[in-house]
């Protein structure tokens, strides 16, 4: 879990020195996306992103990173996807416990729209 700690500045360079967390979803961010929006989130982002994530894995945070790249015009929209990682993560586990398949043991809602369209229309 992530340090509760606030940065505390380098006296050397008078920047904000990141938790170890914090460094760990600057590494989670595809460094193409930073190189795009020509930004580097601020510690108080990544502090407000670990918040949000309330211990959803980064993997999944990068992977929504990608799946969103084009609608992704500013940093401060990370905030709202790690919000929606974390809701998605809550919702697999109470489902494992409940005994509901996972995601990815399930049909996405696109597989099952096409296979409903092939049988509907008999294509393939």
């Amino acid at each position: 879990m992530g340090q509760s700690v606030s940065p505390v500045h380098s006296a050397a360079i008078g920047q904000p020195r990141l938790t170890d967390r914090q460094s760990q979803i600057l590494s989670a961010i595809p460094p193409e996306l930073l190189e795009r929006l020509d930004d580097t989130p601020s510690p108080r982002l990544l502090e407000r992103i670990d918040q949000k994530l309330a211990g959803a894995p980064l993997q999944d945070f990068t992977e929504r990173i990608a799946a969103r790249w084009q609608t992704i015009t500013a940093l401060g929209i990370l905030g709202s996807l790690a919000d929606d990682v974390s809701r998605a993560w809550r919702k697999s586990e109470t489902d494992k416990v409940a005994g509901i398949p996972v995601a990815s043991e399930r049909k996405s809602i696109l597989e099952q729209a096409a296979e409903l369209q092939r049988l509907k229309y008999g294509t393939n």
